[in-house]
Protein backbone atom coordinates (compact mmCIF):
# COMPACT_ATOMS: atom_id res chain seq x y z
CA UNK A 1 0.00 0.00 0.00
CA UNK A 2 2.61 2.35 0.64
CA UNK A 3 4.28 1.74 -3.08
CA UNK A 4 1.04 2.58 -4.24
CA UNK A 5 0.07 5.90 -1.93
CA UNK A 6 3.63 7.09 -2.96
CA UNK A 7 3.57 6.19 -6.53
CA UNK A 8 -0.09 7.52 -7.03
CA UNK A 9 0.86 10.61 -5.26
CA UNK A 10 4.20 11.12 -7.25
CA UNK A 11 2.56 10.29 -10.37
CA UNK A 12 -0.29 12.28 -10.51
CA UNK A 13 1.41 15.69 -8.59
CA UNK A 14 4.76 15.42 -10.91
CA UNK A 15 7.48 17.58 -9.36
CA UNK A 16 9.18 20.55 -10.21
CA UNK A 17 11.75 20.28 -12.22
CA UNK A 18 14.02 22.85 -14.23
CA UNK A 19 12.20 24.09 -17.40
CA UNK A 20 9.43 22.59 -16.59
CA UNK A 21 10.90 18.87 -17.49
CA UNK A 22 7.94 17.28 -16.52
CA UNK A 23 5.68 18.86 -18.46
CA UNK A 24 6.56 17.17 -21.98
CA UNK A 25 7.21 13.95 -22.87
CA UNK A 26 10.97 13.98 -23.21
CA UNK A 27 11.49 15.25 -19.63
CA UNK A 28 9.48 12.87 -18.00
CA UNK A 29 11.45 10.35 -19.65
CA UNK A 30 14.85 11.86 -19.26
CA UNK A 31 14.70 13.98 -16.35
CA UNK A 32 15.94 12.60 -13.43
CA UNK A 33 13.39 11.84 -10.40
CA UNK A 34 15.07 11.76 -6.74
CA UNK A 35 11.04 10.74 -5.73
CA UNK A 36 11.32 7.91 -8.35
CA UNK A 37 14.61 7.38 -7.22
CA UNK A 38 13.57 6.41 -3.76
CA UNK A 39 10.77 4.34 -4.91
CA UNK A 40 12.49 2.02 -6.74
CA UNK A 41 15.39 1.83 -4.19
CA UNK A 42 12.78 1.12 -1.72
CA UNK A 43 11.17 -1.62 -3.42
CA UNK A 44 14.18 -2.85 -4.41
CA UNK A 45 15.50 -3.54 -0.90
CA UNK A 46 11.99 -4.92 -0.05
CA UNK A 47 12.33 -7.45 -2.93
CA UNK A 48 16.11 -8.53 -2.05
CA UNK A 49 15.47 -8.15 1.81
CA UNK A 50 11.84 -10.23 2.14
CA UNK A 51 10.28 -11.40 -1.76
CA UNK A 52 12.93 -13.60 -2.99
CA UNK A 53 14.55 -14.98 0.23
CA UNK A 54 10.91 -15.68 1.64
CA UNK A 55 9.91 -16.75 -2.19
CA UNK A 56 13.25 -19.47 -1.71
CA UNK A 57 11.95 -20.20 1.68
CA UNK A 58 8.85 -21.36 1.65
CA UNK A 59 7.54 -24.47 -0.55
CA UNK A 60 4.41 -23.12 -1.44
CA UNK A 61 5.94 -19.74 -3.11
CA UNK A 62 9.27 -21.55 -4.43
CA UNK A 63 7.30 -21.48 -8.02
CA UNK A 64 9.44 -20.68 -11.51
CA UNK A 65 6.93 -17.87 -12.20
CA UNK A 66 7.07 -16.69 -8.66
CA UNK A 67 11.16 -16.57 -8.73
CA UNK A 68 11.49 -14.84 -11.89
CA UNK A 69 8.90 -12.07 -11.05
CA UNK A 70 10.64 -10.94 -8.35
CA UNK A 71 14.28 -11.29 -9.98
CA UNK A 72 12.65 -9.58 -12.83
CA UNK A 73 11.52 -6.75 -10.30
CA UNK A 74 14.40 -6.50 -8.85
CA UNK A 75 16.23 -6.11 -11.85
CA UNK A 76 13.72 -3.15 -13.01
CA UNK A 77 13.97 -1.92 -9.50
CA UNK A 78 17.68 -1.83 -9.77
CA UNK A 79 17.43 -0.16 -13.30
CA UNK A 80 14.94 2.85 -11.44
CA UNK A 81 16.70 3.12 -8.62
CA UNK A 82 20.41 3.58 -10.23
CA UNK A 83 20.36 4.41 -13.93
CA UNK A 84 16.57 5.31 -15.08
CA UNK A 85 14.85 7.07 -12.24
CA UNK A 86 13.05 8.95 -14.54
CA UNK A 87 9.17 10.12 -13.70
CA UNK A 88 7.16 7.07 -15.37
CA UNK A 89 9.08 4.59 -12.44
CA UNK A 90 6.30 6.17 -10.41
CA UNK A 91 3.71 4.63 -12.74
CA UNK A 92 4.88 1.91 -13.00
CA UNK A 93 6.63 1.19 -9.96
CA UNK A 94 3.80 2.77 -7.56
CA UNK A 95 0.65 3.39 -9.36
CA UNK A 96 0.42 -0.18 -11.09
CA UNK A 97 0.97 -1.60 -7.31
CA UNK A 98 -2.92 -0.84 -6.86
CA UNK A 99 -4.11 -4.12 -9.12
CA UNK A 100 -1.81 -5.83 -6.15
CA UNK A 101 -4.69 -5.36 -3.50
CA UNK A 102 -7.62 -7.28 -4.93
CA UNK A 103 -4.51 -10.14 -6.06
CA UNK A 104 -3.80 -10.21 -2.53
CA UNK A 105 -7.73 -10.59 -1.31
CA UNK A 106 -8.18 -12.93 -3.60
CA UNK A 107 -4.93 -15.10 -2.46
CA UNK A 108 -6.03 -15.04 0.87
CA UNK A 109 -9.20 -16.26 0.28
CA UNK A 110 -8.28 -18.93 -1.82
CA UNK A 111 -6.11 -20.51 0.97
CA UNK A 112 -8.63 -19.38 3.81
CA UNK A 113 -10.69 -22.41 2.17
CA UNK A 114 -7.85 -24.86 2.32
CA UNK A 115 -7.13 -23.43 6.08
CA UNK A 116 -10.66 -24.15 7.57
CA UNK A 117 -11.18 -27.52 5.53
CA UNK A 118 -7.92 -28.79 7.18
CA UNK A 119 -9.30 -27.09 10.57
CA UNK A 120 -12.87 -28.54 9.88
CA UNK A 121 -12.97 -32.00 12.17
CA UNK A 122 -14.13 -34.72 9.73
CA UNK A 123 -17.50 -35.49 11.81
CA UNK A 124 -18.46 -31.69 11.50
CA UNK A 125 -18.25 -31.91 7.56
CA UNK A 126 -19.55 -35.04 7.19
CA UNK A 127 -22.94 -33.58 9.07
CA UNK A 128 -22.65 -29.81 6.75
CA UNK A 129 -22.27 -31.94 3.77
CA UNK A 130 -25.73 -33.97 4.62
CA UNK A 131 -27.32 -30.99 5.79
CA UNK A 132 -26.44 -29.32 2.66
CA UNK A 133 -27.49 -32.19 0.42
Amino acid sequence: IYATTFGVLGWLNPPATAYGAAATAAGRLLVETQSARFLAATLLGALVAWDIPTSLAVPRLRKPDVLVHHLAMAATALVGSVYLPTHYGLYYMGFIELSSIPLTVYDAAEYATEAAAKATPPASAARVAKLRA
